[in-house]
């Protein structure tokens, strides 16, 4: 394989995965400024090794063309998100979080930008795919949050290589409207008064994706699962955000889809994760 530009690349095998499917990326082992014409081609197969489609990655002058050609996929509408890890195994929460080398929040509409605080995204961010009711999917996308090129801090090549997942449900964006719940921690009198609420739709401390359970320590410290952000996060009694722990994977201290969590007599926090063998 040749760039467009007469440069020779040099082929090294990336296994990434897309919604428990295999793909099988070509990638570059020349290091080089911005390349024009560079390309990657992803080969889609499902875990029995059936051909599924292709996804071409094509380099521009600011930015990268994502070409996906696919078939076998539920109907409707699916997030398609590059995550930050190419590897498959156990299974495709290996692939760690969404892309995000500059710490940006989560969405094209995401809470920091209803406060003003910032304009940028996830560097794998991409817009929805819709499939048909033959399971064929054909989308093209321009980004300017990844490159091809080796060496640069949004380079899609790093160490451990990234993964492209479409998603079961489709992206909300980072827009939670009413159909997606609040994303937030109430507290109520033993009467039902209410007495105050926090947290908000996002990935920022202090914010949900999925709050799925809760339990206090003998200081009435509220621990929250984020389910959504593969991570626990602390507050005192009346919401003030304390701390966080966790982070995608299958590894000590990260989770795949935590599901319950208390407090034991020792003060110790027990987590359980539902897709992993540790809890």
């Amino acid at each position: 394989m040749t760039g467009r530009l007469g440069l020779v690349v040099f082929l090294i095998p990336l296994v990434v995965i897309l919604g428990g499917v295999v793909l099988l990326i070509a990638r570059s082992g020349e290091a080089a400024q911005p390349t024009v014409g560079l390309t990657a081609v992803a080969e889609l197969k499902s875990p029995e090794g059936d051909f599924m489609g292709t996804v071409t990655f094509r380099q521009a002058a600011n930015g990268v063309l994502v070409m996906a050609d696919m078939k076998g996929l539920a109907p409707g509408g699916h997030a398609f998100i590059i995550h930050e890890v190419g590897r498959c195994t156990p299974d495709f929460s290996a692939a760690g979080d969404h892309f995000n080398p500059t710490g940006a929040e989560h969405g094209f509409v995401h809470p920091a930008w209803k406060r003003g605080e910032s304009g940028e995204v996830h560097g794998g961010d991409l817009p929805n795919i819709y499939v048909a009711s033959d399971g064929s999917a054909r989308a093209d996308f321009f980004t300017v949050g990844i490159t091809l090129d080796l060496g640069l801090g949004h380079s899609i090549f790093d160490a451990d290589g990234s993964a492209i997942i479409v998603h079961e449900k489709p992206d909300s964006y980072g827009y939670e409207s009413s159909d997606t719940g609040n994303r937030r921690v109430q507290k109520f009198t033993s009467g039902g008064e209410f007495l105050l609420a926090f947290g908000d739709g996002g990935r920022s401390d202090g914010e949900f994706t999925w709050p799925l359970g809760i339990a206090f320590d003998d200081d009435g410290d509220v621990y929250v699962i984020d389910a959504g952000s593969y991570r626990v996060q602390k507050f005192t009694p009346d919401g003030r955000y304390l701390g966080k722990w966790g982070r995608s994977g299958s590894g000590d201290g990260q989770f795949t889809r935590q599901h319950s969590i208390a407090v034991g007599p020792d003060g110790l926090i027990y987590v359980t994760d539902r897709s992993s063998s540790l809890t």
